[in-house]
């Protein structure tokens, strides 16, 4: 018989413990991986379900257009005592991702806006990332075309810093100083394509 070290005797005396640990290890991190990858899976479906839910609450150029018209006749239907309602960030004029305002251009101010900050702007201050004064260029857009029309500006969406195209459909109330409008971030339709949609 093969002597044998210390060492032999302790592996030879142990292995068969070894072994035993190492299939129970073994046994133990197959389910905790296979949980781990089914956390990460339902993590990503989610994800992608909530990203839909958000892309699915994007407003449409179509819905701006028929929420501004709406406005319009409200404001109409209704005078200044209605104008407060479009200043509540909580308010039916805040809607999916975007918001209707109010621009009394004669008087170079906002009459309604759901963010104090431009209340207190002038609408001839307002210049966007390109460095157009959007604000004037709304009030004579609407002012030349009696069914509305739609001005691309450059802006950043919120708590971002590069700005992207967005586009804002703007109408004159006839009769009233007012000019009522609302944008969203449309990168792919043509001003062609979008003037198209006005009725």
């Amino acid at each position: 018989m093969p002597r044998t070290g210390a060492f032999g005797v302790l592996l030879l005396k142990y292995l068969p413990l070894m072994c035993i640990i190492k299939t129970i290890k073994t046994r133990m991190e197959k389910p905790m991986k296979l949980n781990v990858f089914r956390s990460l899976a339902a993590l990503i479906t989610i994800l992608s379900l909530t990203a839909a839910a958000i892309a699915a609450e994007s407003a449409t150029p179509e819905e701006v257009i028929a929420k501004v018209k709406e406005a319009a006749s409200y404001i109409a239907a209704n005078g200044d005592s209605v104008l407060p309602e479009f200043n509540d960030p909580e308010g039916p004029w805040v809607w999916k991702d975007t918001y209707v305002f109010v621009m009394d251009c004669p008087n170079d101010r906002y009459a309604g806006h759901p963010m104090a900050s431009v209340m207190d702007t002038k609408i001839s201050e307002i210049v966007d990332y390109a460095g157009n004064r959007v604000g004037l260029t709304e009030c004579r857009m609407s002012e030349e075309n009696p069914k509305g029309a739609w001005v691309e500006i450059m802006w950043p969406q919120l708590g971002q810093t590069t700005p992207e195209r967005k586009i804002c459909y703007v109408l004159k109330l006839r009769g009233l100083s007012y000019t009522v409008g609302s944008g969203i971030y449309e990168p792919t339709m043509t001003m062609e394509e979008l003037n198209a949609l006005i009725k």
